[in-house]
């Protein structure tokens, strides 16, 4: 479950800060993305608090949570199922307390799990299509959809759906599809900018976690 959050998260994520050029989009969807974009690049920090949904139709099941993330330059701290996960920007705490553990992890630059904007881009690029989809009235808001393609036939993730509202030009859902149509949902209830973060905010301080098994995989 863990592995297929980071997907969609980090995709959304690097929808925020991506220069799109070099991404093989039609223009309209080229336009927004733009847009939505160039009105993020300038901000330090960002605050995402958001609802988060699995959906097995073909089960009959659903399961829904929420969650924060802050990002702050190749940093992030993310909140969600009880589990605290740190990037510092080098390595990835995963905190539970429930079992009193903490694993240790290097990021691993190829691969497409993390929140860093920087090292999102070329994955974007190389990875997806995309194309204007729907448009959709949303709590007042209208609400047009992004459709992205993988490039790799062979991938899990089948489609993933970014609604951008037209108004704010912010993000305010996404929704990824997988080779077992299992749905993702993720629905953004607050979103923050500029707010103060210390850089000890994205640290692990070993002191606060005595009697926690500290598993280090690298």
């Amino acid at each position: 479950m863990m592995k297929i959050l980071h997907s969609s998260l980090s995709f959304l994520i690097s929808i925020f800060f991506v220069n799109l050029s070099g991404l093989a989009i039609d223009l309209e969807a080229n336009a927004l993305l733009k847009e939505v974009s160039d009105k993020i690049s300038n901000f330090e920090s960002i605050e995402i608090t958001f609802d988060y949904s699995i959906i097995n139709d073909t089960q009959d099941l659903q399961q829904h949570t929420y969650g924060k993330i802050v990002v702050k330059n190749d940093m992030f701290s993310l909140d969600i199922f009880g589990i605290r996960q740190i990037f510092d920007g080098e390595k990835l705490y995963t905190i539970s307390n429930e079992d009193k553990e903490v694993t240790v992890s290097k990021q691993q630059a190829d691969e497409f799990n993390y929140f860093s904007p920087n090292s999102l881009i070329n994955s974007l690029k190389k990875s997806y299509l995309c194309k204007m989809d729907i448009i959709q009235k949303q709590s007042g808001s209208i609400v047009q959809y992004i459709k992205f393609f993988p490039v790799d036939s062979n991938s899990e993730i089948k489609y993933i759906l970014v609604g951008v509202d037209n108004k704010t030009k912010i993000i305010n859902n996404l929704a990824l599809l997988d080779e077992n149509k299992i749905k993702t949902v993720i629905k953004i209830k607050e979103f923050n900018t500029n707010k103060s973060f210390p850089k000890s905010y994205f640290n692990f301080e070993k002191s606060k976690y005595k009697g926690f098994y500290i598993n280090n995989l690298d």
